[in-house]
């Protein structure tokens, strides 16, 4: 079962998310860990998926709309992403790796 989550059609790497993210401007960032972790840095253009924020993600964008997920080690990540998927998104990817594979094999700049 657990293999499952890693080998998923839904992650992206770190490095082709950075891809993405650099040709298209639409691509939406969706920060799913605790407002602690958010605090202690976050990827730039980035939005904590707060209970609040999910609920507006979910009645009011766009279900084509590009989004990316991502946690501390992508984890999170995947299950948000699989629950957008089931629930009308149709371009959505879970960040395998999260923020960690952000900064470190991607060399990706955190924001604090």
């Amino acid at each position: 079962m657990l293999f499952g989550l890693f080998n998923n059609e839904l992650n992206i790497s770190a490095q082709d998310a950075m891809e993405w993210m650099k040709s298209s401007a639409e691509i939406k960032l969706l920060d799913i860990r605790e407002k602690r972790e958010w605090d202690g840095g976050h990827i730039q253009g980035a939005v904590l998926a707060t209970d609040q924020v999910m609920k507006e993600v979910l009645s009011k964008w766009d279900k084509n709309i590009p989004i990316v997920c991502y946690c501390a080690s992508g984890m999170r990540s995947l299950q948000a992403a699989k629950n957008l998927s089931q629930n009308g998104f149709t371009n959505v990817k879970s960040m395998k790796g999260g923020i960690l594979s952000w900064a470190h094999q991607a060399g990706g700049k955190i924001t604090r």
